[in-house]
């Protein structure tokens, strides 16, 4: 209630109330129903991308802070048994870093930590990977998503209703059910090609 509340007074008081996906404008006019509220989309500037050729075949990237609703613990149980050489960087920090690195060493995973790291150094890290896996549990716009399809990854999201406004699956990315066995069953079927 009392974000409703600071939702109420923030619409009251400004001119403008921006949101970054349809499904937030969705459910704040359900809420509220106000015209000040627009959408705002997140964009990626044009970015330089390396031959996908060249790029790692065995590692994948994440990006996000390391907390529940990155759900990283969803992509672990989904790798645990994954019969390929595959590592797993993920870029960012949080609460769950001790948790996360103790469940990749009980599931024989190599799970790479590397922190954070400046944007500029982000947009060149990108175009290191052949895939990017975002496994969330929701999301806004996702950014990371954005820039990762610009810099050529092939993406895998979770199938939540924000990813479903950029992937549309199979055509420029692919998208995937936070249900055991969905994730890996793609992964392997991506490989196969």
């Amino acid at each position: 209630q009392f974000y409703k509340f600071l939702t109420y007074l923030a619409l009251k008081f400004s001119d403008l109330y921006t949101v970054s996906s349809a499904s937030d404008l969705k459910f704040l006019n359900s809420k509220f129903n106000n015209p000040k509220i627009k959408i705002t989309r997140n964009w990626t500037n044009p970015i330089e991308t390396a031959p996908f050729d060249s790029r790692k075949g065995n590692k994948i990237l994440c990006v996000g802070r390391l907390v529940d609703q990155k759900n990283y613990e969803f992509l672990f149980n989904e790798f645990k048994t994954l019969k390929k050489n595959i590592e797993i960087d993920i870029v960012g920090e949080g609460p769950l870093k001790n948790k996360l690195q103790k469940l990749a060493t009980l599931n024989a995973l190599k799970v790479n930590f590397l922190g954070n790291i400046n944007h500029d150094q982000l947009l060149k890290t990108y175009q290191n990977y052949k895939f990017y896996i975002l496994p969330s549990l929701y999301e806004g716009n996702p950014k990371t998503l954005l820039e990762a399809m610009g810099s050529g990854c092939v993406v895998l999201a979770s199938n939540i209703e924000n990813n479903l406004e950029i992937i549309t699956n199979k055509k420029n990315g692919y998208t995937f059910e936070l249900k055991d066995g969905y994730l890996l069953d793609l992964f392997n079927n991506i490989l196969s090609k």
